[in-house]
């Protein structure tokens, strides 16, 4: 014996909002549970991680993370564009070919919290 399920007129907005509800709760569930392919794709590498720290402290150029960082700007660069495809910064000025902006996002805040938790020995 099959299930066949029966659409009832005006069950539809209890359905949209069952839907609704679902999706909040995968939300949220990613939002307390680490992302552990994002933590560990920084951690597997100094620059990214140290990008990351550093702008958390505040937008930058790449010239000044290099400068900050004691790194070739060409490292620093693509750090960035690593970081920027994992959407842990973003290019606050995108349209400049020189004296691009970074930023750190909050998904890269909340993956560098999650960092700092785990080295923290207290």
């Amino acid at each position: 014996m099959a299930f066949t399920p029966i659409c009832i007129p005006g069950d539809y907005h209890q359905q949209q909002t069952l839907a609704d509800n679902v999706a909040s709760i995968a939300v949220s569930e990613t939002d307390e549970n680490p992302d552990w392919n994002r933590v560990s794709y920084v951690l597997s590498s100094e620059m990214r991680l140290r990008l990351l720290t550093q702008l958390s402290k505040g937008e930058a150029t790449p010239g000044q993370l290099a400068t900050m960082l004691d790194k070739n700007s060409s490292h620093v660069s693509r750090g960035l564009s690593e970081l920027s495809e994992q959407d842990l910064v973003v290019c606050l000025t995108p349209g400049e070919t020189k004296g691009r902006i970074y930023s750190v996002t909050d998904h890269g805040i909340g993956i560098l919290d999650q960092i700092n938790s785990m080295t923290d020995t207290g």
